[in-house]
């Protein structure tokens, strides 16, 4: 996927602020192997469900770095 930051920014603005080299999109089969091992660790901006019908998790890593974990339902 390729998104502006304009963009980007629009869809979560926690990411606009400060610098960032990398935005990393992977998916999984399940978010709650990644939501127990990120439990307490302070990169993670959030937990949703996008309009495409994607739930994601969105956190960065410790160089800043933005990586959206992201599960499908369905085929």
């Amino acid at each position: 996927m390729l998104q502006s930051r304009a963009s980007l920014a629009a869809d979560v603005p926690e990411l606009a602020e400060g610098a960032h080299g990398a935005v990393l999109y992977m998916e999984v089969e399940d978010l709650a192997p990644l939501r127990r091992a990120l439990e307490g660790y302070a990169g993670v901006l959030r937990e949703r469900t996008t309009f495409y019908g994607a739930r994601e998790i969105i956190t960065r890593d410790p160089e800043g770095n933005a990586v959206f974990f992201a599960a499908h339902d369905g085929p």
